[in-house]
């Protein structure tokens, strides 16, 4: 329980570390990103269902930013299939919403990866109807899985995620940043989404 914890005194720290969401930053070096092996260890080492669901939602949000590949795709599913399944156990703790977020994503990424576009933007849309929290309330979505839909001309759904993504971002900066966003995709460029590639 004191890691988990932890992990909300972390938000706090890296909501700090941060200043507006569309630009470049860099996250501190004490704060640096775990590895996939380092994540699947925590999930190896869990104790309980809280925290291999915790080492489940850690993988499945590696998955979520990283490069997707041909070998990569069977175990990516697995871990995020492994999360949504077990994530109704903890729908009311403050951690569901990170489950239901990364899960999503990792499977519309397999679904792109595959040539599925349609499958991807259902689970874009899964995505962006988690019930948020603290990091995601905070840092906001990850937009990996949108700009890869955004390379394949799917302008309506990534939108229409950035609208859902609203209802629980709530950072005073968010409207802003999603508006910038939404002005890139008018003029057909990409927009810069900054750290939020690997939320």
């Amino acid at each position: 329980m004191l890691k988990l914890a932890a992990r909300i005194l972390l938000s706090a720290a890296l909501s700090t570390a941060f200043t507006g969401c569309g630009s470049k930053q860099v996250l501190p070096s004490e704060l640096k990103e775990k590895t996939l092996s380092e994540r699947k260890e925590i999930l190896k080492n869990a104790p309980d269902l809280e925290h291999q669901l915790y080492g489940l939602e850690e993988i499945a949000k590696y998955y979520a930013g990283h490069s997707i590949s041909k070998e990569s795709t069977t175990e990516a599913r697995d871990y995020a299939n492994q999360l949504l399944k077990l994530a109704p156990q903890i729908k009311d703790k403050w951690d569901y919403g990170n489950a239901i977020h990364h899960g999503n994503l990792v499977l519309g990424r397999i679904k792109l990866f595959e040539g599925d576009v349609t499958g991807a933007k259902e689970y874009l849309k899964k995505a962006g109807a988690t019930p948020g929290s603290p990091q995601l309330n905070s840092f906001g979505p990850n937009m990996t899985l949108a700009k890869e839909l955004l390379e394949k001309g799917e302008k309506k759904a990534v939108l229409n995620y950035f609208d859902d993504c609203l209802k629980f971002w709530k950072r005073p900066t968010s409207k802003g940043t999603v508006a910038e966003w939404k002005a890139s995709i008018e003029k057909n460029e990409t927009p810069r989404f900054g750290p939020n590639l690997v939320y």
